[in-house]
């Protein structure tokens, strides 16, 4: 009862976004697979997190489009596998939004910061292998050169001498850290106040190829409308995911994490 109260009192207030000021393990859980027993909260509530209020950019006002770099790997790096999907959804992406691409050889920690000092990039799209581990050294995203640790990452992307605005958005879609690691949830969501992006797009596990891609892409495709929050576009994905036969379970759409600005 008291659960279905509170669900009538959000509505009537017109809320639509769910903000989660979490800690410790409550970093790790997707919330939008929270059940009620009928329905998931997904299907009501758009989902955030943030590490703190006070670090998070609250200005609505300065979301802008920006260009979009992509980046990522199909092929293994020193014995270090790269996400199957990795090329289908850059192009889907890129179909939306164009922008640069760097690919395989392209994609290098020199490339990568070259690009970077570029003013018009407001998106950074990575599909490669993300691993956040338990101490920051095992932190990396994997290029053609070798691994860029996310200290490095957290420079590249920061590189404020360079920019006179904060990147808007840097997704890492084939991100993993370990179950139950509370230092490395940590780390997940200190990547975009580290970096100094507005907002981060990331997941916890690694999600099936072909539906990875199709809710990134849908996600893209949302997050056009200037109507619609980051949040709420990456609702409308899972939404979309979920909906499909065979496709209800958590697994398939609710790794993905909205981290930081949810506007």
């Amino acid at each position: 009862m008291a659960d279905r109260t509170l669900q009538q009192d959000l509505q009537g207030a017109g809320i639509d976004t769910l903000v989660m000021v979490a800690d410790g393990s409550l970093r790790t859980i997707p919330m939008g697979a929270l059940h009620d027993g009928r329905h998931f909260l997904v299907d009501s509530l758009a989902v955030a997190v943030t590490p703190s209020l006070e670090l998070t950019d609250l200005d609505a006002s300065q979301r802008r489009k920006g260009s979009l770099l992509s980046v990522g790997l199909t092929e293994s790096v020193d014995g270090l596998s790269a996400p199957r999907y990795a090329e289908t959804e850059v192009q889907a992406i890129r179909t939306l939004y164009g922008g640069k691409l760097l690919m395989n050889k392209q994609f290098s920690s020199p490339s990568l910061e070259e690009e970077i000092k570029d003013q018009g990039v407001g998106i950074v799209h990575v599909a490669s292998q993300t691993v956040i581990g338990h101490e920051a050294r095992d932190s990396y995203v994997l290029a053609h050169d070798g691994k860029i640790s996310m200290d490095r990452l957290s420079q590249l992307v920061g590189l404020q001498q360079y920019r006179q605005q904060s990147l808007d958005l840097l997704t890492l879609s084939s991100c993993e850290i370990p179950a139950e690691d509370d230092r490395a949830a940590l780390g997940l969501t200190g990547v975009a106040v580290k970096t100094g992006a507005r907002t981060a797009l990331a997941t916890l596990w690694t999600t099936e190829d072909e539906t990875t891609s199709e809710l990134v892409s849908e996600f893209y495709r949302q997050l056009q409308d200037p109507a619609l929050s980051k949040a709420v576009a990456l609702q409308r994905a899972q939404q979309k995911i979920l909906a499909q036969r065979g496709h209800t379970h958590p697994s398939f759409w609710a790794a993905f994490l909205l981290i930081n600005n949810w506007m």
